[in-house]
């Protein structure tokens, strides 16, 4: 359980050095030793020890200390209740997740709209945000259909969502023109990782050089050693979340998720799915890079002394990160080519997307051989024409507001872009 005095200190105006809170670091090795046993080897303790020492480091207001504790107790103890649920129940991982679809590329290419479409198939299982906050031995989600009722959990959960509003409703207003918070709505993998002590990196922006820290959170984020136990875990939740409908270890749907994160470690998702299919949407980086940019600085401001923030800093910290992305989807692209991966690789052009919603879905369901239904499309154009492009409004950027060109854009990423966007 974790101590007051981790609480404490996000509370305080003294910084935590993490040997002053060794009780919350021995709740994350005794943890951490039982994720071994079902996982094999992790870096989890690392994970939570460097992050916690990453924000020592930055700018952190009164309101961002409150977030992140929230963030890292949640993350805490769902990770807990669910190694312990599974240790009690081992045959949960017996369960086949059969032919997944997983959504993933590079920031802002519309990977929730494409999402949003696809969880509208009736024989598909979206992951939903207020999924990844439970506590298993609560009792698991039981909706045979779509059309069932909603868990009371997650209405709770959806009501303290909301009254995050009155925090700071400017956030709100803002962060909706980029990405609608709903517990009820399929939401990115990535919260699932953060029980793994892959924590969001908002924080990672106010650096002086990109993925080269003292503290070496970013270093240990990207790199790939050890995430196949993570993505073994990410696999086990869902089995987990797949128990009460499973029917002799099959089940009667094929999971759709998404998250940017998987293009740091598509081979590690590939080796634990090899039976999926993994769409990787692709964009213009001139386009991409600053939306993302503005988009990490929307979330960042709820949480930092923005007094200390350099913008052009900013700029290339969203730059070289999402080079990395892109150098990471150019690697995993070569070696599937090269049959060193066994998942079914779909590449989808953004603007191809957004011009033919329904025609590059079912493009994506003929190649990985998905039975297209006339009610699915029916769904997806309900869908699309109540969650019209900029309904909450239209943020405002460019690449100029982070100190960055055209030309150094197009040089960064020029060998995805010869890949993945050459009209070729």
């Amino acid at each position: 359980m974790l101590k007051s005095s981790f609480f404490g200190w996000m509370l305080s105006s003294v910084y935590l050095s993490p040997k002053d809170d060794e009780d919350f670091f021995k709740d994350i090795q005794l943890a951490s030793s039982k994720a071994t046993e079902m996982f094999g080897e992790n870096e989890i303790e690392e994970g939570f020890r460097l992050y916690l020492r990453m924000l020592n480091n930055r700018p952190l207001t009164l309101l961002g200390r409150i977030i992140e504790a929230t963030l890292i107790s949640e993350a805490f103890h769902h990770f807990n209740s669910t190694i312990s649920y599974l240790n009690a129940y081992p045959l949960v991982r017996d369960i086949q997740i059969e032919a997944p679809l997983f959504i993933s590329g590079f920031f802002r290419t519309g990977s929730t709209f494409m999402l949003g479409l696809m969880a509208k198939d009736p024989l598909s299982r979206p992951l939903l945000y207020w999924e990844t906050k439970i506590n298993p031995w609560d009792g698991l989600p039981v909706r045979r259909n779509k059309s069932d009722p909603i868990d009371p959990r997650a209405a709770k959960q959806q009501h303290d969502l909301e009254g995050n509003f009155y925090l700071s409703p400017n956030f709100f207003s803002e962060i909706n023109k980029f990405h609608t918070l709903n517990c009820l709505e399929p939401e990115e993998d990535m919260l699932l990782f953060m029980d793994y002590g892959m924590l969001p990196g908002y924080s990672l922006f106010i650096d002086n050089h990109p993925f080269k820290y003292q503290d070496g959170y970013g270093t240990w984020y990207v790199n790939t050693t050890h995430k196949e136990s993570a993505y073994q875990y990410f696999k086990a939740n869902l089995q987990m979340l797949s128990s009460p409908h499973q029917q002799d270890n099959h089940l009667p749907y094929h999971w759709v998720s998404k998250s940017i994160h998987h293009s740091l470690f598509l081979g590690s998702l590939s080796q634990e799915f090899p039976d999926s299919t993994i769409v990787l949407l692709h964009r213009d980086p001139v386009e991409s890079v600053p939306s993302w940019c503005a988009f990490m600085l929307t979330l960042a401001g709820l949480r930092f002394d923005f007094t200390q923030v350099d913008r052009l800093q900013w700029g290339q910290f969203g730059l070289s990160s999402m080079a990395l992305h892109a150098s990471r989807m150019v690697k995993f692209h070569k070696t599937h080519r090269n049959g060193e991966d066994p998942a079914l690789l779909i590449n989808i052009k953004y603007t191809d997307f957004i011009r033919d919603p329904v025609g590059t879905i079912e493009y994506i369901y003929q190649t990985s051989n998905r039975p297209f239904s006339e009610q699915f499309r029916r769904q997806i154009q309900l869908y699309m024409d109540t969650n019209k492009k900029h309904k909450h409004g239209h943020p405002q950027y460019s690449l100029s507001d982070f100190g960055l060109s055209v030309k150094q854009v197009r040089a960064a990423f020029s060998e995805y872009i010869n890949i993945f966007l050459s009209s070729g």
